[in-house]
């Protein structure tokens, strides 16, 4: 299991590629219940890694399979912070298609949210 330690996580230290490398050895079991909106942005933080690490058509991919989630299940969406796929939108990404589906699943990434959940993220 990955143990989340601030500060030093690769995301952090802006190290793209091994910080999206990371964030798949996460196991999506721990975040379940209350820690459910810590998975989507995770999703979401990893395709912009991507982005940031250079691997456009893997960020792209990433961020229209995210949205492909969200769309069949807007409930996650309403979980989900937005601003990472509407910065890809408003720059390397621009014309492909991800702020306007973004804006009909009600995202505002201009809007900060605030999730908050009960439990630890140590088990």
């Amino acid at each position: 299991m990955v143990r989340v330690v601030p500060r030093t996580l690769p995301h952090d230290l802006e190290r793209w590629r091994e910080a999206a490398v990371a964030y798949d050895a996460v196991e999506p079991a721990f975040l379940v219940g209350p820690r459910a909106w810590r998975y989507e942005h995770l999703l979401e933080q990893r395709a912009d890694c991507w982005l940031r690490s250079g691997d456009i058509a893997r960020a792209q991919s990433e961020f229209e399979a995210l949205l492909d989630r969200w769309e069949k299940s807007p409930e996650l969406a309403a979980m989900a912070w937005g601003c990472h796929v509407a910065e890809a939108a408003r720059g390397e990404l621009l014309g492909a298609s991800l702020l306007n589906r973004a804006n009909a699943l009600g995202l505002d990434p201009d809007v900060p949210r605030v999730f908050q959940d009960d439990a630890p993220m140590t088990p």
